[in-house]
């Protein structure tokens, strides 16, 4: 297909949604708007699957919601002139890791499948897990779908070196990099023209120049990938993004500036449709401030809630929706002295923190963008390990001094001992 071919606005629906009254709420809020797509969950955080594809994915898994096909669902939106896209949340998946543990991620600490904020998550490069998602997204390619939109196509947040992955060295970027990119190029050679593969990204990815820890480099996923989706929720980004000291109260200059950033950088690789935030206490003007920063971009825009209750006052009908030929620009603020948006010029301590910094022996508390010092937070021995190691230039240590300390600063606790 066509790269670019149609603007497509859209919203998530969940996988339960279809066959119910609800469903046929939001297939009218359709027609009354500029919406011209649906985004509907296929494989969910759960590890539930919403939709006949004519097997069981999981042992034991009765499909109780599988009540209805793709194929149906496709034509009954074609119908309406509206575009399916399905969501498959990839490597974050309880069920399939409980059903099939040598797929997950190994927590060396328990024996057992990592799990990070209540989320479990399948091996990136495990064979198993790869070819389980593969088959999904085949299957669903052939009932007619528009496109398939990968979520949590990357590595677990919160890598530590007691996980162990079964192809990979995750603690090297360009690794975790090339794992992602290949998984999702080896997708578009299975399903061919069938229909469009495209992936969700971490906003702060279209900012950074790195893989954010997670596989998610910017141009190397706008290489294999027919839509790109980076989840630019104002709320999700630090004071100091962009200059703002709140971006969410900049909803608008948020989508402005991060989109900018990345249409500079991915081009025309890729088609780049952001997700927008319609949660998080945002009313009708914050959620329109991010649809009209996207159409003054010349983008589309899919707008997320989690239990698919939106802003209908917010939704722009067809001749509502305007490409504005110069969006305001963003309010620039400027760091305190102390380097720190949580430490003010008027902090009795504000030169020592910036003293700290400078120095090198503290480095904030909000990776990667280290902005934010937390001076009301309690530090951990292993982080005092590191100031201290830090402070005093401590060569390394050439042995492993205790058994209970597999984390970030382990290196800066043995140097200490």
């Amino acid at each position: 297909m066509e790269l670019g071919s149609v603007v497509l606005r859209a919203l998530h629906v969940s996988g339960n949604i279809p066959g119910t009254p609800r469903w046929d709420e939001l297939l009218d809020l359709a027609d009354r708007t500029a919406l011209n797509a649906v985004m509907r969950d296929l494989k969910d955080e759960s590890g539930s699957v919403w939709g006949y594809l004519g097997y069981r994915p999981v042992p034991g898994d009765p499909l109780a919601f599988n009540r209805y096909s793709l194929s149906d669902l496709a034509t009954e939106l074609d119908d309406r002139d509206l575009r399916l896209i399905l969501r498959v949340v990839a490597f974050q998946d309880p069920k399939f890791a409980e059903n099939y543990s040598s797929t997950a991620v190994l927590d060396t600490r328990t024996g057992g499948p990592f799990e990070h904020n209540g989320q479990v998550f399948l091996d990136p490069s495990d064979s198993g897990s790869r070819a389980y998602i593969k088959d999904l997204v085949s299957r669903a390619c052939r009932s007619g779908v528009y496109e398939i939109q990968l979520d949590y196509i990357r590595f677990p947040d919160g890598l530590s070196p007691a996980l162990r992955f079964d192809n990979v060295d995750a603690t090297d970027a360009a690794a975790r990099t090339e794992v992602i990119s290949s998984f999702i190029t080896d997708l578009q050679k299975n399903v061919g023209d069938s229909c469009l593969i495209a992936a969700d990204i971490f906003g702060f990815v279209t900012s950074v120049d790195g893989d954010g820890g997670i596989g998610q480099q910017l141009e190397a996923m706008a290489d294999v990938t027919d839509v790109l989706s980076p989840m630019v929720y104002p709320n999700h980004w630090s004071s100091g993004w962009f200059g703002y000291s709140s971006p969410a109260a900049n909803p608008g200059g948020v989508v402005t500036a991060s989109m900018t950033n990345a249409i500079e950088r991915v081009g025309n690789r890729t088609t780049l449709r952001p997700w927008l935030q319609d949660f998080g206490g945002y009313g009708a003007n914050e959620v329109r401030a991010q649809i009209d920063a996207a159409d003054a971009l010349g983008l589309g825009w899919m707008l997320w809630n989690a239990s698919s209750q939106f802003t209908e006052a917010a939704l722009p009908t067809d001749a509502e929706v305007t490409i504005p030929t110069e969006p305001a620009p963003p309010t620039v603020e400027h760091l305190p002295a102390s380097g720190y948006w949580d430490v003010a010029d008027t902090s009795s301590f504000t030169a020592d923190v910036a003293w700290l910094g400078a120095e090198g022996i503290t480095r904030g508390c909000n990776p990667p963008w280290r902005d934010d010092f937390c001076p009301k937070r309690g530090v951990t021995r292993a982080e005092a390990a590191a100031f201290l190691v830090r402070a005093l230039n401590l060569p390394p240590a050439v042995e492993d001094y205790f058994g209970d300390d597999g984390n970030t600063h382990e290196d800066d606790i043995n140097a200490l001992a």
